[in-house]
């Protein structure tokens, strides 16, 4: 693929391509509606569709076969570099399916109701969160079960801190869980976490959204910090709203877009 582009996923079942020559796009009608993985060994790449997985030649935006790949009731999709392979987890299933470069399936058995997936560089493990199982399910390099981590109730959002080598485990709005690279549950976060996670690598902090309480029963969103030194939570503010944050390291501001309203606020500094 040329690594000029950047992928995106877009609504109405299209992939988009930013040419980052000249900022121009290119779509590619593939009839997506999930996320998309990338492996440069086939020069492949893999999105989750409504009956399974879709391929479709990364330089040339063309699909593979006429057919998608039909893998049920899948989650999320995941590429590990140390394995060279497609992960994709099926939630009914309670497994995590293998794609290969020359596209041959395997299965792989992990905990109850897998969702979402990372890859650790620090370990070269890939983490499976089983969301109604509240455990993290550790996949080494040669696709082996190597551990298995109570985190919560339910196991959800992950995100791994470059900065200590950490993974903050969320549990859907209960406490975060830490998952060292060591594969264990090293401490547990106050906050819970209903929004998303980024890095801020001029503060070397991992920033996040939640909410806080007032009254009884209201909600109100706001951020913190977790400082990477000593896994510790800091209060910063309110914001308007929990959505998936992006960090722009040049100006070191930090972008969340307000639904419904059609704009992004941004927080300096």
């Amino acid at each position: 693929m040329n690594e000029l582009r950047e992928l995106l996923i877009l609504g109405g079942g299209y992939v988009a391509v930013i040419d980052s020559n000249d900022n121009s796009f290119i779509f590619t009608n593939v009839g997506t509606w999930g996320p998309t993985a990338y492996n440069p060994t086939n020069d492949e790449i893999y999105t989750l569709t409504g009956p399974g997985v879709e391929q479709f030649n990364a330089s040339t935006l063309s699909l593979i076969g006429n057919e998608s790949l039909y893998l049920p009731d899948l989650a999320d999709i995941a590429y590990s570099p140390a394995t060279r392979e497609i992960y994709v987890s099926s939630f009914s299933n309670s497994w995590v399916y293998v794609i290969d470069h020359k596209n041959k399936v395997s299965i792989i058995d992990v905990g109850y109701y897998p969702e979402t997936m990372m890859y650790n560089p620090a370990n070269k493990d890939l983490y499976v969160s089983d969301i109604l199982g509240g455990t993290v399910t550790v996949i080494n390099s040669t696709d082996k079960v190597i551990a298995t981590v109570p985190v919560g109730t339910y196991a959800y959002q992950m995100f791994f801190d470059p900065a200590n080598n950490d993974t903050y485990v969320a549990d859907d709005g209960g406490p975060v869980a830490v998952v060292s690279s060591e594969n264990t549950l090293v401490s547990t976060l106050i906050y819970g976490v209903y929004g998303s996670f980024v890095y801020d690598s001029k503060r070397s902090d991992v920033v996040f959204t939640t909410y806080f309480l007032s009254g009884c029963c209201h909600r109100h969103p706001k951020i913190g910090l977790i400082d990477s030194s000593n896994n510790t939570e800091i209060d910063i503010e309110r914001v308007h709203s929990l959505g998936i944050m992006a960090y722009d390291k040049g100006p070191n501001w930090i972008y969340i877009p307000i639904s419904k309203e059609d704009v992004v606020e941004i927080l300096t500094g």
